[in-house]
């Protein structure tokens, strides 16, 4: 009977012990950073609205034409590798 009881006794503890050293803090980890990435969200959000967006790059311009030049000049440009030891 005694030996029941201290199974019982030690499984109860154990799951104590998961409980609450291992389920509850990765819990409150999980919502912490959940919050943090919604703030982050939000105040990035917030910077978009206020008109402080990143410059687009050429290639989503449409009126800018390529230099038939420059493409031409980079043809012909060629830097041999060689494999140092």
């Amino acid at each position: 009977m005694s030996k029941y009881i201290f199974f019982l006794f030690f499984f109860f503890y154990i799951g104590y012990q998961f409980i609450f050293k291992l389920v509850i803090p990765l819990f409150r980890a999980s919502s912490a950073m959940q919050q943090r990435v919604n703030q982050m969200n939000e105040a990035r959000k917030q910077y978009e609205s206020q008109g402080h967006q990143q410059p687009r790059s050429d290639s989503h311009n449409a009126s800018s034409q390529p230099q038939p030049e420059k493409a031409r000049e980079r043809e012909g440009e060629y830097i041999d590798f060689e494999e140092i030891p």
